[in-house]
């Protein structure tokens, strides 16, 4: 799935247009273009607005969807038109864009101390532990109980490479065989105090090799399915300077997918900005 462009209009007089890189593209977008990019995604979630907005976006799936949508001031939900071929398809789009809903909620990675990225395998390893009311099932249309799924979290965990955090110092994301990812020296189990941009690394780099789980898994399942892109925040606000941003920017480049990066920091300017 590629996300190509967006134009949007605010108050029926502010035009904003992107066009999305196929890998890595770092953005100064506002909450309502982040919005726009969930619904994309099939993310249909009830925000209200405080600009009527009016929107226009290409998507490259089997084929290109052009997708139009608009929101009303105090509104809730965009009222949506899909067309492929000057031919109405709504239906068809979202339809293509189903996942299970733990697989969806990979693509985000936003509030990262809540969200409990290093911890997510441990859940993974024992569901009738973490998940008792059994609603793990549910979260993965079935899919989380088999022997296969359960498998291949054990395959995962037992040839994950070590991962180093930032590139001028020696500290690395390992994984345990319980699936806790973690922060420390390599060969060696003694713990490593992190900053707070090490820490936002950790996190970060936890999320990515969770989203890269649920991509050799769902090929494994089905080769052909579906790829969305990665929508990052609230992440190059929280690393400082004394961090090669580049590195960072360069390993996100590096996954097999589309990854759109949201900042809020004006003078971060990249290779990657549209």
């Amino acid at each position: 799935m590629y996300i190509k462009k967006i134009i949007m209009e605010k108050d029926q007089k502010t035009t904003e247009s992107y066009v999305f890189n196929k890998k890595l593209s770092v953005v100064r977008g506002s909450p309502e273009l982040y919005d726009i990019i969930k619904l994309l995604l099939g993310k249909r979630e009830e925000a209200p607005t405080l600009h009527s907005v009016r929107f226009y976006a290409e998507v490259l799936l089997d084929k290109k969807y052009c997708i139009k949508g608009e929101k009303n001031k105090g509104e809730r939900l965009f009222n949506v038109s899909v067309f492929c071929e000057n031919t109405e398809c709504s239906d068809e789009y979202f339809d293509s864009l189903n996942q299970n809903e733990e697989m969806a909620e990979s693509l985000f990675f936003s509030n990262f101390k809540r969200q409990n990225y290093p911890h997510r395998l441990v859940g993974y390893m024992d569901v009738f532990k973490y998940y008792p009311s059994g609603n793990f099932n549910t979260l993965t249309n079935g899919f989380g109980l088999t022997r296969s799924f359960r498998g291949f979290v054990t395959q995962y965990i037992k040839n994950f490479k070590p991962l180093r955090i930032r590139e001028d110092k020696d500290i690395y994301l390992k994984l345990s065989g319980s699936g806790r990812f973690s922060a420390g020296y390599l060969n060696s189990e003694e713990s490593v105090c992190l900053s707070e941009t090490e820490n936002t690394l950790y996190h970060y780099f936890s999320f990515i090799s969770i989203a890269d789980f649920w991509d050799r898994c769902e090929n494994i399942r089905n080769m052909h399915s579906l790829k969305k892109p990665l929508i990052i925040s609230a992440l190059l606000e929280r690393i400082d300077q004394s961090v090669n941003l580049d590195d960072v920017l360069k390993r996100t480049n590096a996954l097999n997918r589309q990854t759109i990066i949201f900042t809020a920091k004006e003078h971060v300017t990249t290779k990657y900005s549209i």
